[in-house]
């Protein structure tokens, strides 16, 4: 294990930030979060109408204004659908798997001010399809969103801060459901993407999708094809958003509990990157950055001055002399400025 102690310092900012690097070391475990998290674990609504309530703080705070996707066409939409209202609050993620082309009406109840009520298509989100965001008030609303049968939307409660809101939530609509039949083939098991970076987020979803209320899901990760190493039972909706520190097959075992009937989807393995092709995404230069960029940095003899925001990511050594030997356990002091903003 490597320590690394920096000392990052401007007009406007000191950390004092301890590094301990233990991607060697992480346990492979997958770390499970109560139902209703994430899109990939959230509560699932199998039939209408739909009642519900809770307070946000039991779920935590797992998605951020960069998580909100494009606004479609057509979307259902009231207030400013400002991204902020999905940021530092805590979020309820539902789940409905429309099982006919129809409408939905959804009405919420809220003991605070800043709260908002989203409706999200794809996991990740993808698509804004409806709203409420508002700062006073005591209600929120979604009336007679379209939804396409087969599709699975994505209701989100938030709130712009992280103080805690009690809520309850009515769900409504002309749409049918109907009880599931036979043994269900969930096919292939999909990731967003394969190899992944270690600790980033990815989704896994299923290539077929089974219709009808009485459906269930339970995600399953191991270290060998065969389901039998180090099984860990992880994720109940459709979808599924993990991270690994090393490789695993993903399976997921669909049941219709009216035919008793169940099929495991075919594993998939998800294997890493380097860690060295695992960059973090840098805003967008064309959008400015002035507060985002690197300025300056100081390292012991190294005093690197002047850097711009673009090229976004530039190796530096070229233009320096005086670059220091560092040694393990050794503490260095580091300045790192930022731009203005």
């Amino acid at each position: 294990m490597e320590k690394f102690f920096l000392k990052f310092k401007n007009l406007k900012l000191l950390i004092a930030l301890s590094l301990i690097v233990t991607l060697s070391s992480l346990n492979n475990k997958l770390i499970a979060q109560i139902t209703g998290s994430t899109c990939g674990d959230p509560i699932t609504i199998t039939n209408l109408p739909f009642n519900d309530g809770g307070n946000t703080q039991d779920y935590g705070n797992n998605y951020t204004l960069n998580d909100v996707p494009p606004v479609a066409p057509g979307a259902v939409t009231d207030g400013t659908g400002s991204n902020d209202y999905l940021g530092s609050g805590n979020d309820v993620v539902y789940e409905l798997i429309a099982p006919s082309t129809g409408t939905i009406s959804i009405n919420m109840t809220n003991d605070d001010s800043w709260a908002s009520l989203w409706v999200f298509t794809g996991c990740p989100f993808s698509s804004t399809v409806g709203y409420h965001t508002a700062y006073s008030g005591t209600s929120r609303s979604i009336n007679n969103l379209p939804v396409s049968a087969g599709t699975a939307y994505y209701i989100v409660v938030s709130n712009w801060d992280a103080g805690p809101i009690n809520y309850t939530i009515n769900i409504t609509g002309d749409i049918s459901f109907f009880d599931c039949e036979g043994t269900p083939d969930p096919g292939n098991t999909i990731a967003s993407a394969n190899p992944v970076c270690p600790t980033i987020n990815f989704s896994l979803s299923l290539e077929n999708t089974t219709s009808g209320a009485g459906v269930t899901y339970q995600w399953e990760s191991a270290d060998d094809i065969g389901f039998t190493e180090n099984v860990e039972i992880l994720g109940t909706g459709s979808n599924l958003t993990t991270s690994l520190v090393a490789e695993k097959y993903f399976r997921c075992l669909v049941t219709c509990t009216f035919s008793s009937e169940s099929e495991y989807s075919t594993p998939l393995l998800v294997s890493l990157h380097p860690v060295s092709m695992c960059y973090c995404t840098p805003p967008n230069p064309s959008s400015g950055c002035s507060n985002d960029h690197v300025a300056s940095v100081s390292l012991d003899l190294l005093n690197d001055v002047g850097q711009t925001c673009t090229p976004v990511y530039e190796d530096r050594s070229p233009v320096q002399n005086a670059i220091p030997n560092l040694y393990p356990s050794q503490v260095i002091e580091m300045s790192v400025g930022v731009g203005n903003g």
